[in-house]
């Protein structure tokens, strides 16, 4: 019996983990289809997200660490970048000794979603009104 708490118990975190994934490929995809996020932006907000603790939902990096594993952006452009990101909503951030304390911010992902969803739609139509199919022109 103990067996069989223990396998739903790590049935139930497998789920959780796949939820906690998924809210932050959301967000990063949500993100990346935001028009006023340049790239640099969005690779320091990807480093962040990736060390994005499930429990917790913080991160804590240096900036240094930021710049090295976001490639191509300094320090001074993790700090421009973070600031902006704090401005778009995006995330927020504390500072401590040794380095920082980031929370993503999910608010603005149903929004972004459904942008993303009506733009798929009006694509769909347009490629309907062409005549295209799937598989290429319908003859």
């Amino acid at each position: 019996m103990i067996r069989k708490k223990a396998t739903l118990a790590l049935v139930h975190s497998a789920e959780d983990v796949r939820s906690f994934t998924s809210r932050k490929l959301d967000l990063l995809k949500c993100c990346a289809f935001d028009p006023r996020v340049s790239a640099c932006e969005f690779r320091v907000l990807y480093v962040i997200v990736q060390h994005l603790n499930q429990r917790t939902g913080l991160a804590r990096l240096s900036d240094e660490t930021i710049a090295d594993e976001a490639g191509r952006c300094s320090t001074r452009q993790v700090r421009r970048a973070r600031a902006k990101l704090r401005k778009l909503d995006w995330l927020t951030w504390t500072r401590t000794n040794t380095a920082n304390s980031y929370k993503v911010e999910y608010a603005q992902v149903e929004r972004f979603l459904d942008l993303i969803a009506i733009f798929r739609d009006e694509r769909a139509e347009r490629r309907a009104r062409r005549g295209v199919g799937v598989r290429g022109p319908l003859r």
